[in-house]
């Protein structure tokens, strides 16, 4: 999966000397996400627009893992693999913020406990021994714990 097509699809001139830019970039599934800028007589927008697709196609694929995590769901892949969600996770847990770090681990804990992934699987992923991953996953656990605890004692 990749950006299939990206397009100006308009061009035209403002009265302070500039041209607004419109673009479209449009993944192999369809996404779409569209740019407008104003340009200067200098600007490469042939140059503009191909260095925006490599960066809007990281972003397509990172807000639909994040979307699987802020949701607590299974991939379902549109535009992400398989692959890069492994990727993103890691880094999401490695270095994340608080909160991150949280969703990310009631994420991982969900996807073993519903069959998604396995243990060995996770572990692997992550780059890391048997005796690494149990202490991580215990981490994990209690992290997850100790948020359900927050939150069951709000308006106590």
């Amino acid at each position: 999966m990749a950006i299939a097509s990206s397009t100006i699809i308009l061009q035209y001139a403002q009265a302070n000397g500039k041209t607004r830019i419109v673009e479209i970039h449009i993944t192999d599934a369809g996404t779409q996400r569209k740019f407008i800028y104003d340009a200067d007589a200098l600007t490469d927008t042939a140059a503009v627009l191909a260095a925006r697709a490599v960066s809007v196609w990281q972003e397509i694929q990172d807000e639909e893992c994040q979307s699987f995590i802020d949701l607590d769901i299974p991939p379902k892949f549109v535009d992400a693999t398989k692959n890069y969600l492994i990727a993103y996770v890691r880094n999401a847990y490695k270095n994340g913020s608080d909160g991150q770090l949280v969703a990310v681990a009631r994420w991982v804990l969900n996807r073993i406990a519903d069959g998604t992934v396995t243990d060995t699987q996770v572990q692997n992923a992550f780059g890391l021994t048997s005796g690494q991953w149990t202490t991580l996953k215990t981490k994990m656990q209690n992290l997850v714990a100790s948020d359900d605890s927050i939150t069951q004692a709000v308006g106590e």
